[in-house]
């Protein structure tokens, strides 16, 4: 059934997978540890109830570095499904956040 949360067990093992095959570590994804190290803007939406990855990570980095990420916390329990959640609010959160960060200048 699509949308049905994996079993922790097969996470772990397609993460294994992808860590040999892409040469990953995963470990170097972890941008709150190194979030001084970051310098680029960031947009992040997050569910409140996201079941594969915890809002406290998001609020976790936006709080590191409120200097680059905009934060954009939505109600649901869904993974990756803010646009689904709520697209009006999504695409104004996204067109301030490109108009702040990469301003298009009149010809």
């Amino acid at each position: 059934m699509l949308g049905a949360p994996l079993p922790p067990a097969l996470t772990v093992t397609a993460k294994g997978i992808a860590g040999v095959r892409y040469d990953l570590d995963w470990g170097q994804l972890d941008y709150v540890d190194r979030a001084g190290r970051l310098a680029a803007p960031m947009l992040v939406f997050h569910q409140a109830g996201d079941p594969t990855v915890p809002v406290a990570i998001s609020e976790a980095l936006a709080s590191a570095r409120p200097d680059l990420v905009t934060f954009e916390r939505f109600t649901g329990d869904g993974h990756v499904q803010s646009w689904n959640t709520d697209r009006a609010r999504y695409e104004r959160a996204l067109r301030a956040f490109l108009e702040r960060v990469a301003p298009v200048s009149a010809a």
